[in-house]
């Protein structure tokens, strides 16, 4: 099955090749299949952000965890 979290954290897969990531950062949809991304325009990104970032990334694909939101 899948599984479903709201309002806690989990971990994301989160592609930094397009800007790296920092603690704090919200995060959306990436053009990378799979993965999200720094928010790189809030007022483009309502209703697409996936979450905050409780960690960082500064370059390359990982995991790290996020605090999972609906915005």
């Amino acid at each position: 099955g899948m599984m479903v979290t709201l309002g806690a954290f989990a971990h994301c897969k989160v592609d930094a090749e397009i800007a790296p990531i920092e603690v704090g950062d919200l995060l959306t949809t990436s053009p990378t299949r799979g993965y999200a991304q720094k928010v790189l325009d809030p007022a483009q990104a309502t209703g697409a952000i996936v979450g905050k970032a409780l960690a960082g990334l500064a370059q390359g694909k990982g995991k790290i965890p996020v605090l999972v939101l609906l915005q």
